[in-house]
């Protein structure tokens, strides 16, 4: 019998608190995702999964996440 692997990596619904733009992100990242409208970054690569950029002047997130999209598998 074959084993099936859990899923960790999720798609995230995330929405740019700059200008209220809402766009899926992967959650595990690679590289910086920016706001496709206002081009502020939104994740940060961590080495394992993204995690919310922050806004350097106010140490608040620049995006918060609405919904985390799962599939059933």
């Amino acid at each position: 019998m074959v084993k099936s692997r859990k899923v960790r990596s999720r798609f995230l619904y995330v929405q740019c608190n700059h200008c209220n733009n809402k766009q899926v992100v992967f959650g595990c990242a690679k590289t910086k995702v920016n706001c496709l409208a206002c081009n502020t970054p939104l994740l940060v690569p961590t080495g394992g999964k993204a995690s919310l950029a922050k806004n350097p002047a106010t140490k608040l997130p620049n995006a918060h996440i609405l919904e985390i999209l799962d599939r059933n598998l």
